[in-house]
């Protein structure tokens, strides 16, 4: 390969990343939050519009804007499913014979840990802040005596 060639292909590189091709590159990311997928629909490689995402901030900003858009959606999916359960087929004897109704726990949950993590978080997480090492002594005390109370 002679040192002409790499300036070459980035310059037509460039000349290929058309506004039309930035839009559809936006418009399938704001759809489906997958860059691999928005750079097919463009017809460009990941690594050109990752290069040109660092170059334009311009174009950092609408990529960010059509990010989030996309997760708002797939947001408000969620939030529906976990509210409004999802219906799955039912069957008897190899047939359908109607639908079921179900909802996650685990997605309601997840939801509600994420938005409102004051009143659905975790509790027992590891804390900033260590224990006074009296506290822990008493603990690990009554473990043993309870240890102690069932042990033959």
């Amino acid at each position: 390969m002679t040192t002409t060639a790499k300036p070459a292909r980035k310059a037509a590189a460039t000349q290929a990343w058309t506004a039309a091709k930035r839009r559809k590159f936006l418009t399938r990311l704001a759809e489906t939050a997958n860059v691999a997928e928005a750079c097919r629909v463009a017809k460009v490689s990941r690594a050109y519009a990752y290069t040109y995402r660092k170059r334009a901030p311009t174009f950092a900003a609408a990529w960010d804007d059509a990010m989030c858009a996309a997760l708002d959606d797939l947001e408000a999916a969620l939030v529906e499913r976990a509210r409004d359960g999802v219906e799955r087929p039912h069957f008897y004897g190899g047939s359908q014979v109607g639908t079921v109704r179900h909802y996650s726990d685990a997605l309601a949950m997840f939801i509600l840990r994420a938005r409102r993590p004051e009143i659905y978080g975790k509790t027992g997480e590891a804390s900033d802040t260590p224990a006074p090492a009296g506290d822990i002594r008493a603990l690990i005390a009554e473990r043993v005596a309870r240890l102690r109370a069932v042990a033959p």
